[in-house]
């Protein structure tokens, strides 16, 4: 494989995962404004449920689930739907608070926060990251992809090569 190319695929590959620390970013800014969001209407359920006496959210939504008006039972399932999604987010934030890269990114890669990650992809802007371990994550996966992309060739061409020159020397 020519050098070019080599280190062509090395560029591209470092410049690529230093894009990850900043969709992490910018995912984790995405992720904090749903979750003040949803903690605030959360807040508002949780205001409801105490003044019209029930023990927590759950046991109002419960009592509302088996009510017999429709949009009752539906606002009632959206509630329930929306308290799930504060529990996920409020362990997404926490991992998001302490984690590392690569496990943040695995949190942003589950299939069913796909939708997150779309709105994230929708606005997100290019970038170098500013911390060190930005830039290091960037780097290193950057040196292990490109090393992925272009070890098979590497190896393939030294076969041929290594297999033609066997050839000769049995001529």
């Amino acid at each position: 494989m020519s050098k070019w190319v080599d280190k062509f695929v090395f560029a591209a590959s470092v410049i690529l995962m230093l894009q990850v620390p900043q969709l992490v970013d910018q995912y984790q800014q995405f992720l904090a404004g749903y979750f003040e969001a949803t903690r605030l209407q959360v807040e508002g359920y949780r205001a409801t449920a105490e003044k019209h006496g029930y023990a927590d959210i759950r046991a109002m939504i419960e009592v509302h689930l088996t009510n017999n008006v429709a949009s009752v039972r539906t606002d009632s399932q959206q509630k329930l739907n929306t308290l799930q999604d504060y529990e996920d987010i409020k362990r997404g934030m926490a991992i998001f608070a302490s984690e590392n890269i690569l496990t943040k990114a695995l949190y942003m890669l589950a299939p069913g926060r796909y939708g997150f990650l779309e709105k994230t992809l929708s606005n997100f802007t290019f970038g170098i990251p500013v911390s060190l371990n930005g830039l290091l994550f960037g780097v290193i996966a950057g040196i292990v992809l490109s090393s992925t992309l272009t070890l098979p060739f590497v190896w393939s061409f030294r076969l041929v090569k290594n297999r033609k020159h066997e050839v000769e020397n049995l001529s």
